[in-house]
C-alpha cells in the first residue's frame, strides 16, 4: 500500500449538518448533477474526498492517488468538453470500460453533465461478453483502459465513433464550452449491469431520481454523522459504489476505493484508514471474518454493508463482536451488519436488515421493508400468497428501475400486477417479516419437494470447519426430479471427509423436515469457479462437479466425494 490519510489527521467535515439537510430536501438534487450540487455548498472543497492506494492515470498526463471534490469537478468538466466536441449528446449512451479505481466516478459525473448515459461495465468482464453487451446497448463511444481495449472485438472499435484508451487521451487544460444538461427526474443516469451468472448481463437502467431516491433516504436518516472515513471493497463499476460514493460526496466523507476485493487488502486498510463503514461483497467479509476477527484492528469499523448475494450468520456474528458503537456519550464494543435485500434493478437495498451482536433472528430473515417499498409475494399463478407461502417477491418502490435498456420484452416479463419481480423467492410471517428462501433459479426441484438452496446452505453453515458451501442440482434423479448436492470447501478441506458429512447434513436437514441431499464433494477453495462480482457460478460448478464425478482421479480439486444409495 502507498498512501492513507495518517491517522492524526482530523476528518474536516466539507459540509454543515444544515447543509446536509437542506440537500437531501432540495427536489433538484439527483444522481446526474449531484458533484456541483455538493461542491457548491462545501466548506473544504480542495480536502481529499476520493482517495487511493496506487496511481491511477485519469487521462493523458493526469496521474492520481486521490481527489478533492473541487478536482473531481474539475476533471470532469475537463472529460465533458472532450465529449462534447466528439459529437457526445444528451442520451447518447457511452460505455466506460476499465480497471477499477476512479475512472468511474470521474467519467460519470462527465457524461451526465452534457445528459448522456454512462454504461458503467466491470472491467473483469470478458471481452467477448462485452462486446455483445456494447452492441445490444447501442454505445455511441468506449473509454478504456489497455486490457480492456485489447480484449473488444476488432470490429466493434469501428463500429462506434471512438474506442480510446483513457491514460493515452489528451484532454483539455481547462474545461471548454459544452451545454450543461438539466435533469428531469426520469432522465436516464446510468446503465448498470446484471453479474451474468445465470446468461447474459441484463442491463438496467438508472435515472436521475429513481436511483437517488435511495441515496435521499440515507441522507435523511443518518442524523448529523458527516465528515467520515469509509472505505469502499466493492467493485468500482458496480451502482453500490457509485451510489456509496454520491453519498460521502453530499455527506462530506472521505472513501479509500480498493484497487481489490480481497479481504487481505480489506483488513490491512481497516487497520491503517481506520474507517468507520466498509462496503463489500460476501467473498470479502468470508476472509475477514474467519482470519482476521479478533485479531486485527477493527475498533473503527461501525458498519459493515453488504452488498450483492446475503452473508450468513456465521460470518455476521463474528464481525459484529468487533468494532465500536456510539452509547450514552462513549463507546461500546460491537458494530452492525447492514445485510439488506436489494439489486441494480431494485435501485436500492428495500429491505434494510441490520445486525447486531445482540440480534437473535436469522434463518434467512431480511426483515420488513423501508416505508416507502410495497413489497408483495406472488403465487405462480399470479394470486397473492398467504402468510408463510412461500412465493415471488414483487416490489413497487420510487427506486425501482425503469426497465432495461433496449429490451422491453424483458421489462415487460420483470412485472406483475404493476410489481417488479426480484427473482427472489420469499415468504412472510405473522409479524410481516420477511424471510429470502432462494433465488427462482436456483430452486432444486427434488422428489421429497422443493429444496430451497438458501435455507439449505444456512442451516449446513452451522458446522464450524466449513467456510462456505453450496447446494447445486444433478440430474441424476427419478422421474425428472433432481438431486441435491453439498459442494463444501474450506480452508481445512484436505482433512475432511465427505461420508461423515453427509451423514451430519442429512441428519440436520431430516430434523427441519427439509429434503435431504443425494451426495457430498469436498473441492479445494480455488476450484469454485465465480463470475466477476464474486458470486458462485452454480451453472459452471454444477457441470464441473458431474465431470469429475465420472472422472476422479483427474480432478485433483475434487478432495473426498461421497453419495448415498439411490436405488
Amino acid at each position: 500500500m502507498n498512501k492513507f490519510t495518517p491517522l492524526s489527521e482530523e476528518i474536516l467535515s466539507s459540509i454543515s449538518v444544515m447543509e446536509l439537510k437542506l440537500l437531501h430536501l432540495d427536489p433538484s438534487v439527483g444522481a446526474g448533477n449531484f458533484a456541483e450540487k455538493a461542491l457548491a455548498v462545501s466548506l473544504n472543497p480542495d480536502q481529499p474526498c476520493l482517495l487511493q492506494t496506487e496511481a491511477e492515470s485519469l487521462a493523458k498526463g493526469v496521474q492520481v492517488e486521490q481527489l478533492s471534490l473541487a478536482e473531481l469537478v474539475d476533471l470532469s468538466h475537463r472529460w465533458a468538453s472532450w465529449y462534447w466536441k466528439k459529437g457526445i449528446r444528451a442520451h447518447d449512451v457511452v460505455a466506460v470500460y476499465a480497471n477499477d479505481g476512479l475512472t468511474q466516478i470521474v467519467h460519470f459525473c462527465a457524461l451526465t453533465l452534457i445528459g448522456a448515459v454512462a454504461a458503467v461495465t466491470n472491467g473483469a468482464m470478458p471481452g467477448d461478453v462485452a462486446s455483445a453487451h456494447f452492441r445490444h446497448l447501442r454505445v455511441r463511444g468506449i473509454v478504456t483502459s489497455a486490457k480492456q481495449k485489447a480484449a473488444l472485438d476488432p470490429a466493434l472499435r469501428n463500429e462506434v465513433g471512438f474506442c480510446i484508451e483513457i491514460a493515452k487521451t489528451a484532454i483539455p487544460r481547462k474545461p471548454e464550452e459544452f451545454t450543461r444538461h438539466r435533469h428531469d427526474a426520469t432522465d436516464p443516469v446510468m446503465i448498470t449491469h446484471s453479474s451474468g451468472t445465470t446468461g447474459r448481463p441484463k442491463p438496467v437502467t438508472l435515472a436521475h431520481g429513481q436511483w437517488f431516491h435511495g441515496i435521499r433516504d440515507n441522507l435523511a436518516r443518518q442524523g448529523e454523522r458527516t465528515g467520515e472515513r469509509r472505505l469502499l471493497s466493492l467493485p468500482a463499476s458496480h451502482n453500490s459504489s457509485i451510489a456509496f460514493i454520491i453519498h460521502a460526496v453530499l455527506d462530506g466523507s472521505q472513501v479509500l476505493v480498493a484497487h481489490t476485493q480481497s479481504g487481505d487488502f480489506a483488513a490491512e486498510a481497516i487497520e491503517r484508514f481506520q474507517p468507520s463503514t466498509v462496503a463489500a461483497f460476501p467473498i470479502t467479509y468470508v476472509t475477514l471474518a474467519l482470519r482476521y476477527a479478533g485479531s486485527a484492528d477493527f475498533s473503527s469499523v461501525r458498519y459493515w454493508v453488504n452488498s450483492g448475494d446475503a452473508a450468513h450468520e456465521k460470518h455476521i456474528r463474528r464481525l459484529v463482536a468487533h468494532g465500536t458503537t456510539p452509547h450514552d456519550g462513549g463507546l461500546v464494543v460491537g458494530s452492525t451488519f447492514v445485510d439488506g435485500l436489494g439489486s441494480s434493478e431494485m435501485g436500492h437495498i428495500s429491505f434494510p436488515v441490520q445486525h447486531t451482536k445482540e440480534s437473535s433472528i436469522y434463518g434467512r430473515c431480511i426483515g420488513r421493508p423501508h416505508h416507502w417499498v410495497d413489497a408483495q409475494v406472488f403465487l405462480e399463478d399470479g394470486h397473492r400468497a398467504k402468510t408463510n407461502e412461500v412465493g415471488r417477491l414483487g416490489i413497487k418502490s420510487p427506486s425501482i428501475t425503469p426497465g432495461y435498456w433496449n429490451d422491453s420484452d424483458l421489462t415487460a416479463r420483470s412485472r406483475i400486477d404493476g410489481y417488479f419481480l426480484t427473482g427472489d423467492l420469499v415468504y412472510r410471517d405473522e409479524g410481516g417479516r420477511f424471510f429470502h428462501v432462494d433465488r427462482t433459479s436456483d430452486v432444486i426441484r427434488t422428489g421429497e419437494g422443493p429444496c430451497y438452496s438458501l435455507l439449505s446452505e444456512e442451516l449446513l453453515m452451522k458446522l464450524d470447519e466449513i467456510v462456505d458451501d453450496c447446494i447445486l442440482s444433478s440430474i441424476d434423479g427419478k422421474d425428472g426430479m433432481s438431486l441435491p448436492v453439498a459442494v463444501v470447501w474450506s480452508e481445512r478441506a484436505a482433512t475432511m471427509l465427505a461420508d461423515p458429512l453427509l451423514e451430519t447434513f442429512n441428519e440436520t436437514l431430516k430434523d427441519q423436515n427439509m429434503p435431504q441431499l443425494y451426495a457430498v464433494a469436498v473441492v479445494e477453495s480455488a476450484a469454485i469457479p465465480r463470475g466477476i462480482t464474486g458470486k458462485v457460478l452454480k451453472r459452471t460448478l454444477k457441470e464441473n462437479i458431474a465431470e469429475a464425478i465420472k472422472d476422479q482421479a483427474s480432478a485433483s480439486w475434487l478432495l473426498d466425494f461421497e453419495k448415498i444409495d439411490n436405488d
